[in-house]
């Protein structure tokens, strides 16, 4: 039987930033001195919340939905995430090939032998 992929083109991509509850001064301070990362910290909290965040993207496709999760974040934009992390795009990939294999396991549920 024939299956044929779908196309990332075919997922409805969402992208949700929430507040990263892990401290910067954990992750960062064997690159970062003290007041950087609190600078960091109260950008974060009272202007632009992808200053530090974590980062969820989530594909949806005929009712299936999938989630790939990225912690410990420091972006300028959701625009800088997407076009200068190296993430977003594996993120998607991760997202597409497991609506994928749910869509696969659901087709063969459904086959009578």
């Amino acid at each position: 039987m024939n299956i044929r992929k779908i196309s990332l083109s075919e997922i409805n991509i969402q992208i949700i930033v929430s507040d990263e509850t892990i401290s910067p001064f954990e992750q960062l301070s064997e690159c970062m001195n003290h007041l950087d990362i609190q600078d960091l910290l109260d950008e974060a909290e009272t202007s632009n919340i992808w200053k530090w965040c974590f980062v969820e993207v989530k594909g949806s496709y005929k009712g299936m939905e999938v989630s790939d999760y990225l912690g410990c974040c420091s972006y300028v934009s959701e625009e800088d995430f997407i076009n200068n992390s190296g993430y977003y795009n594996d993120m998607c990939e991760t997202v597409l090939d497991a609506i994928q294999e749910q869509a696969n396991d659901l087709i063969q549920d459904l086959i009578i032998n």
